[in-house]
């Protein structure tokens, strides 16, 4: 899990562009799967 969250947030000089698009989409990805998580959650708590 750490070395996923490495790989996608860390940045190298070297990346290729085609890398570079990878990691954008996947960053948002996660963030779109964390939000839907915690809205989720605070829906369960709010209950």
């Amino acid at each position: 899990q750490y070395a996923l969250r490495y790989f996608v947030f860390g940045s190298a000089e070297n990346n290729s562009s085609w890398l570079k698009s990878l990691k954008f989409c996947l960053r948002q990805t996660f963030k779109l799967y964390f939000y839907e998580k915690i809205e989720k959650h605070q829906k369960d708590t709010s209950l």
